[in-house]
């Protein structure tokens, strides 16, 4: 897949479709080495259905040889531009490839039509041996013109050039000559240059191919390794700059430990690149040596590295041959490389001695007062060998929390002599791990730690424990986890029983997004048991202390109840939403989990305190559990906000919260409420990528894709597929969503037994949870169900109430579908046309296809046209409105019959016609045809009448019964 080019790809799928259409374009594609020039015309050339490609792939030993480069076009057709003629040079290497279009078909009638003089300047061109100049090369340039015409009379033509930057000068001239006089004809050329085209080839249609955001980086990456950490993952697309080749390099250059993590930011490298390798080992050895210190170095600070230069005897002239040849940038204090790959390949091409001397250098250089950090990395990357006071300094200088804490902690246990001093500060990075929601990592480190050292003694006890204590809290997926708080709190509750509720509580959450019943039971029972206890020592003045359960009981009862009601939510019980209920203001008024009050807020369908309660954890982030804690509120701040139908507000904070949390798999719970906005806006391809890749990182997450899927298919009317995956979305947290969105595609796919059904399990908790917002999507079903308009009515009332617009568009949608089933069609239109008006403010594109399908059906004759006629559409039309036959209209405008019946085939639809004589009635002869594709003199007054057509003469086709 090719991510962060959705426009880059439309703007493909727009010259591929003109050229099928019989319109010709050009697009010069341009951008530097790795950047997806290539993948962009393979991803073309996989859209050509019915299109005949020729390929050219740039070869830069042959940019000095005379046409060399319109021979490698030309190859499979070459040898039939004069009868007899032997191709000199090999085939081949410009295959043509063709879906559906047989190579060769049509050369036979090429060579007949060619005018001599252009056959013969075009073969001396191809098969060379007699000089091309002067009237020769106007010729060729004709000749190749008419050779592109004639190939492409029987099938659209689309001719892709790879490397343009390697095209020959003569091969330039003719093929910007043709070019430039392509118009009207249905060939597209698709071209790729490192350089923008220069002015004396166009001027010619361009896009620039920029960088990588950071999401399509981060997914990049995803596609190419599942296992890269955080830490590892952050680096590499801060150093490729966003370039992808850059991005795959340098993570397939990573060992296993980098991938993990432990991964320095001065040290990154690449494969083999020899294209990037070769130019820097052959610079002399000073100017090499440089070029690693400016590599390693890597913030761009010209006088590090000139410092860092002097300590090992070299001055600022050693920067000359690699500026010289383009490698390096100097000026205004910085230095820069032009390409992510060559700041990779200066590192790796120097030798393991120089690179520790490099970062003994910068080490010396960097100040250790303002940036003590750096001091000690560059340090610890140049100690050959452990180092028990470098690894005390870089444990030292790393910050607070974060992915740079975790690696300096794994780097300087690596470079420790003590094994217990190495255990001690895997521990550190086991902590810093947990925190960060990091489970399996943290095993993993607590693994390594208790291998380094046994798990006793005085060696792990500043870093929480022992690694076997602390493996037990951070082992496995959420689950155990949750088994191994529950086991800790119950250790901790009377020395601590404010942590000890803490943990219950994070435990109650986990089982809630992984939907364990069991484990969520458990949970209910461990708060039960602590809120008792607490009263009991409240009441008793308990020696074990009031003091230390002061305020425990409240906060611990409040969730405990909370608990037991989400326990009965988890096994699809009804009655626990006025439990819930019954808990929450408790729940508020003492928990000091924001997060699972957010949950249990969502669960009653009250978006506006969940959101509230996310906010509050987003605000206080020393409430959560670090940068996962902050993760989780954001997740249940947008689900709110979806739940609220304010999708503009949600995607701001989606956007913002991807680019906080880097993207990934950090951020895969957010990519399913990505997907639902994906859904609701028609971007099916977004959708199922988006939920596909979120796959698995827990069951709420996996239901909020499911049903995202779900509701993609009802956009696009396909209910069949929205069925499967609505029916598997049976997490709580979107219980009502789904089970509305169910019913409809239940009865859609003619399963009325089953929608029934499903409406009276939904009329039940509904009864239950009595939340407003339930009502306008339970009065909707029941109308869809029941077919009663009155109810549908309703719907749209309580829907506008509750100000949610997208369930208060369905409404109308729904509605007006009722209206027209009932033959009402003015008041049908009238309320439809509300419905499209309110999906297009949504932005919601396939529901509001569906509304202007019914406006059709309704006979709203404004709806009738399906897109604008083009400019040769609107020609073909004007001729055969007047009588002129397809070889009439042909000879006319100078293109094949053929040709001629797939315009008209293409405007029939786009005027609501389906013959020549239904378009005789249209009044183009005299007016011709308005911009926007409906006919002059076609109105919208009111029902069909004889012949199935409006007053306006459009057939009344594709009614929706």
């Amino acid at each position: 897949m090719l991510h962060g080019r959705l426009h880059e790809l439309a703007a493909l799928d727009r010259l591929t479709d003109s050229t099928r259409d019989g319109r010709g374009d050009i697009l010069v594609i341009h951008g530097e080495a790795g950047s997806g020039k290539s993948a962009l015309l393979e991803y073309a050339r996989g859209r050509c259905d019915g299109i005949r490609v020729l390929r050219y792939v740039g070869v830069a030993s042959e940019r000095d040889i005379p046409f060399a480069s319109l021979q490698l076009l030309l190859a499979d057709v070459a040898g039939a531009v004069e009868p007899g003629a032997v191709n000199a040079r090999a085939v081949g290497a410009g295959a043509v490839k063709a879906s559906g279009v047989k190579a060769g078909a049509v050369e036979a009638g090429v060579v007949e039509a060619l005018p001599a003089p252009e056959a013969t300047a075009l073969h001396r061109a191809l098969v060379g041996g007699v000089p091309v100049v002067g009237r020769q090369r106007l010729l060729v340039g004709m000749a190749v013109l008419s050779l592109l015409g004639r190939l492409a009379e029987s099938t659209p033509l689309l001719c892709v050039l790879d490397n343009l930057e390697c095209l020959d000068r003569a091969s330039a001239d003719a093929l910007g000559f043709a070019a430039r006089r392509l118009r009207d004809l249905p060939v597209s050329i698709l071209a790729a240059s490192r350089v923008a085209v220069p002015p004396r080839h166009g001027p010619f249609p361009t896009m620039r191919l920029g960088a990588l955001d950071s999401g399509a980086a981060h997914a990049l990456l995803d596609e190419q390794v599942s296992d890269l950490s955080e830490r590892a993952r952050t680096l590499v697309v801060e150093r490729a700059c966003g370039n992808p080749l850059a991005l795959i390099e340098l993570v397939r250059a990573l060992t296993p430990r980098e991938r993990a993590g432990e991964v320095s930011p001065f040290a990154l490298r690449c494969r083999s690149q020899v294209e990037f390798i070769e130019p820097v080992r052959q610079l002399p050895p000073g100017t090499r040596t440089m070029l690693a210190l400016a590599a390693a170095e890597c913030t761009g600070v010209l006088d590090t590295v000139l410092r860092g230069g002097q300590l090992l005897g070299l001055g600022p002239e050693e920067l000359g041959p690699a500026e010289d040849a383009g490698l390096i940038q100097v000026g205004d204090g910085s230095l820069t490389f032009p390409h992510p790959l060559i700041r990779a390949a200066a590192y790796t091409a120097c030798t393991r001695d120089s690179r520790l001397a490099v970062h003994r250098a910068l080490a010396t250089a960097s100040d250790t007062q303002t940036d003590p950090a750096t001091h000690a990395w560059h340090l610890a990357l140049s100690a050959a060998a452990p180092d028990e006071a470098i690894a005390a300094d870089l444990e030292r200088a790393a910050p607070d929390c974060g992915d740079a804490t975790l690696a300096m902690y794994q780097y300087a246990a690596r470079l420790s002599r003590e094994p217990r001093a190495g255990a001690r500060r895997l521990m550190k990075a086991c902590r810093t791990a947990s925190a960060a929601g990091r489970l399996s990592l943290a095993a993993d480190l607590a693994d390594r730690a208790d291998r380094a050292a046994p798990p006793t003694g005085e060696s792990t006890a500043g870093a929480g424990g022992s690694p076997t204590g602390a493996r037990a809290q951070v082992r496995g997926p959420a689950r155990a986890a949750g088994r191994y708080l529950i086991e800790g709190a119950r250790l901790i509750a009377d020395e601590d029983p404010h942590r000890a509720s803490a943990m219950l509580t994070q435990a109650l959450r986990g089982a809630w997004l992984a939907a364990d019943a069991a484990l969520a039971a458990r949970c209910a029972d461990a708060l039960s048991a602590a809120a008792s206890r607490a009263g009991a020592a409240s009441r008793t003045g308990s020696t074990t202390g009031a003091a230390s359960t002061a305020g425990t009981q409240p906060a611990a009862g409040a969730v405990a109840r909370a608990a037991h009601a989400l326990v009965g939510l988890l096994n699809q019980d009804p009655a626990g939403y006025p439990s819930l209920r019954a808990a929450l203001p408790d729940l508020v008024a003492h928990s000091p989990d924001h997060l699972l009050t957010g949950w249990a807020q969502l669960a009653v369908l009250d978006p506006v305190a969940a959101g509230s309660s996310a906010g509050s954890a987003i605000a206080r982030p020393e409430t959560g559990a670090g940068p996962a804690g902050l993760l989780e509120a954001t997740r249940i701040f947008v689900h709110a906000k979806l739940l609220a139908g304010r999708y503009e507000e949600a995607e701001t904070h989606l956007g913002h919260a991807v680019g906080r949390h880097g993207g990934g798999q950090n951020t895969r719970p957010l990519d399913t409420l990505r997907a639902v906005l994906a859904a609701v806006r028609g971007d099916a391809a977004g959708c199922a990528w988006l939920a596909g890749g979120a796959a698995g990182a827990d069951d709420a997450s996996d239901s909020v894709g499911r049903w995202a899927l779900g509701l993609a298919g009802l956009g696009r009317a396909d209910h069949a597929t929205a069925l499967e995956p609505l029916t598997e979305a049976d997490h709580p947290v979107v219980a009502w969503s789904r089970l509305a969105d169910l019913i409809e595609a239940a009865l859609r796919c003619g399963q009325a037994d089953r929608a029934a059904r499903l409406l009276d399990q939904f009329t039940e908790c509904a009864r239950q949870v009595g939340a407003p917002r339930i009502d306008a999507a339970l009065a909707r079903c029941r109308g869809l169900v029941h077919q009663d308009g009155e109810r549908l009515a309703e719907a749209v009332d309580l829907a506008e109430r509750t100000g949610h617009p997208f369930e208060h568009a369905r409404g109308l949608l729904a509605y007006g579908q009722w209206l027209r089933r009932s033959r009402q069609r003015a008041r049908a239109r009238t309320v439809l046309r509300l419905a499209a008006e309110a999906f297009d403010g949504l932005g919601a594109r396939p529901w509001a296809d569906q509304v202007r399908t019914e406006l059709r059906a309704a006979g709203d004759v404004r709806q009738a046209a399906s897109g604008p006629l083009t400019p040769q559409e609107r020609e073909v039309v004007r001729l055969a409105a007047r009588g002129a036959t397809n070889r009439q209209i042909a000879a006319t405008l100078f293109i094949s019959p053929r040709t001629v019946g797939y315009h008209l085939y293409k405007a029939y639809p786009k005027l609501g016609v389906e013959s020549r004589r239904q378009l005789l009635r249209l009044d183009v002869v005299r007016d011709g045809v308005t911009g926007d594709g409906i006919p002059n003199g076609g109105t919208a007054n009111g029902p069909t009448t004889n012949g199935g057509t409006t007053n306006g003469g459009i057939p009344n086709r594709g009614v929706v019964r």
